[in-house]
């Protein structure tokens, strides 16, 4: 058996791997109480190389009997005892298995001091849906951290403890295929569940595109919280089944090495303004640790993929290229504009969350060596594309990646399938005369009116479906 809990209720310990002798006995008559689960674990049949999308297979025989489960002895796992906090090795080694220990264990029992402390009436033999002890889970602390998303995500069978009483949650599959009918033990997701219960989410990492996987595990970050911030990448590790989990808990940077063993994620992650590591040139684009909250609000395309490779982080997105720049140019200080077509845009800084402004050292050094060269400017836009794959989207206002277009052979002419590009910061871009122009979210500054009353600058689109590279160069 394996205990999700939460520490602040006395159940953790950041000093030793220690309990009290009477909260670990305590523990184990809980465990001792619940009935065995008679399955194991086969891949899902959407994901057959995942080791926890699954569906459980029945197994038979006298060594799976009741009687024979109930005469062993009921050992639990519980990480302030079982994850060492010295040596660095030995922990590392178990955050890698935290996965397969939450994954394949024969139950796991949340035990959160809201809920062990109240008692709930038997339910009438009348009623169908067990609402008040939905709406007891849904609004507990245990539901709202974001460390438990990742234990009651993988679990096979998942109890909750309230009162003297344990009840057995019921996957959401298996509700929506009406599989369970004994409503005495069992309780359902219902209304309640299906506004404020993130539950589901099981069902959704079933889904064969990674970039929805990686998605709603961003989300989620949304509607749970978490005390350390430094934890983030460690549970989205977890989520996600990073191979080396462990190896991003004893990092000196977790966001790094996270952002190094993502695969490929959802493009709308390029847009966040944020903090980002502007000193790490193959992470330019990255959102450090303290901007990694701001994932809880994706923006679009949330499900166009960008797929990192050996040449550098890969996407298909509509967007704009100016002109050659000239080669003493003023360098902006927070907006520019773009004429295509007769239309003028503001590219415009973006500074929420701690995002680095256009004043720093890096964007001024990017922008000036592109100045007078055969490199340009360009926004790749944070816009849906659009179905038919032909027409330009509208746009009037949308959120948006300033980067440089590399001077080498495979940009010639701009005539190319792909562009390669060194990024330099996410921006906002706004149509003049729109409604986000007129009365935008934070005011135009004196200092952005007077840049918004220069000349802009020439620019032209790129095809609807544009390929793009962004480069780790420096």
């Amino acid at each position: 058996m394996t205990i999700t809990c939460r520490w602040a209720d006395g159940l953790g310990n950041p000093k030793a791997n220690l309990l009290p002798i009477c909260q670990l006995k305590r523990i184990s008559d809980l465990c001792a109480a619940l009935p065995w689960t008679r399955t194991t674990i086969s891949p899902h049949p959407r994901n057959s190389s995942a080791k926890v999308w699954h569906q459980p297979v029945a197994l038979s025989g006298d060594e799976f009997s009741n009687e024979h489960l109930n005469s062993l002895p009921t050992y639990f796992w519980l990480d302030p005892i079982c994850v060492p906090l010295v040596p660095s090795h030995l922990r590392s080694k178990a955050v890698n298995a935290m996965r397969d220990v939450y994954a394949l264990a024969n139950r796991v029992l949340v035990l959160d001091a809201e809920l062990t402390n109240r008692q709930v009436a038997p339910a009438p033999k009348d009623v169908e849906v067990r609402e008040d002890v939905q709406t007891l889970i849904t609004v507990s602390s245990w539901q709202r951290r974001y460390w438990t998303l990742q234990e009651g995500l993988l679990a096979r069978r998942l109890y909750f403890q309230i009162g003297a009483d344990a009840y057995y949650k019921v996957p959401i599959d298996q509700f929506l295929a009406g599989k369970n009918t004994n409503v005495l033990e069992y309780f359902f997701d219902n209304q309640v569940g299906y506004y404020c219960d993130s539950s589901d989410y099981a069902v959704r990492t079933t889904h064969r595109s990674r970039v929805r996987q990686v998605t709603w595990a961003f989300q989620a970050l949304k509607d749970r919280d978490i005390s350390v911030t430094a934890d983030i990448p460690l549970c989205l590790g977890i989520v996600l089944d990073f191979q080396n989990v462990g190896k991003i808990e004893g990092a000196a940077d977790r966001a790094a090495v996270f952002w190094e063993q993502l695969d490929q994620f959802p493009a709308g992650a390029l847009f966040i303004p944020g903090k980002r590591f502007v000193d790490m040139p193959h992470l330019r684009w990255a959102l450090c640790l303290e901007a990694m909250n701001a994932l809880a609000y994706l923006v679009s395309p949330v499900l166009e993929p960008a797929v990192q490779g050996p040449d550098g982080v890969s996407l298909t997105l509509y967007g704009l290229v100016l002109d050659p720049l000239e080669a003493r140019m003023h360098v902006p200080k927070a907006v520019f504009g773009v004429e295509i077509g007769g239309m003028t845009y503001f590219v415009r800084q973006n500074k929420m969350f701690g995002g680095q402004g256009w004043n720093e050292p890096d964007f001024i050094d990017g922008v000036s060596r592109a100045a007078g060269t055969k490199k340009r400017l360009a926004v790749i836009l944070g816009l849906d594309p659009p179905e038919d794959g032909v027409t330009c989207p509208e746009l009037m206002a949308c959120l948006g990646a300033l980067v440089v277009v590399e001077d080498t052979e495979a940009n010639a002419g701009l005539q190319t399938s792909a562009l390669f590009v060194t990024y330099l910061r996410a921006v906002s871009v706004i149509r003049m005369g729109s409604a986000t122009d007129e009365a935008p979210r934070q005011p135009w500054t004196d200092d952005e009116l007077k840049e918004k009353a220069q000349a802009p600058k020439k620019a032209q689109w790129t095809a609807v479906r544009q390929q793009w590279t962004i480069t780790s160069s420096a």
